[in-house]
């Protein structure tokens, strides 16, 4: 019995080793010449794509806020200089619409995110009620919000 199962264990093996010895890689013609000659088919990955055009005018709470060091955004997307220090608002956003009509508008009310600026902004604007323009700044391998134009509403 045990022969038996060796055997047809072995017997599996081989075909499939021989039905794997069929699969080829694919190929593609060479458009350059016409003599049939194949070379292999190399698909490049997509460029990135950028985020479109956009500006969004909201108001907002400001829930936190915080000074980011030099090199402290150096492995994330997209890329700021190495020197470069960031300030950060989180924001609660009430409103928002397009800054101007040939711009998209992707901040959505509701949802809260975290905008970098390179202007520093007084460290007394958490809890406050602000106007800023918000855009979304990168490419399909990162995003991050920047925020412009604040200032504190009554």
């Amino acid at each position: 019995m045990k022969q038996e199962i060796s055997k047809w264990f072995w017997l599996s093996v081989a075909v499939g080793l021989l039905g794997c010895a069929e699969v080829r890689t694919p190929v593609a013609q060479s458009p350059l010449s016409n003599e049939g000659t194949q070379t292999l088919s190399q698909m490049a990955p997509p460029p990135p794509a950028p985020v479109p055009p956009n500006a969004s005018r909201v108001t907002a709470t400001v829930r936190k806020y915080a000074v980011l060091p030099p090199g402290s955004l150096k492995k994330t997307l997209p890329l700021v200089s190495p020197d470069q220090t960031l300030y950060s608002l989180t924001v609660e956003i009430h409103t928002s619409q397009p800054e101007n009509s040939g711009l998209e508008s992707f901040a959505r009310p509701g949802t809260i995110i975290e905008a970098f600026s390179t202007d520093e902004f007084a460290s007394d604007l958490v809890g406050k009620r602000i106007e800023a323009t918000l855009s979304l700044t990168g490419d399909t391998r990162g995003v991050r919000w920047q925020i412009s134009k604040v200032r504190t509403l009554p």
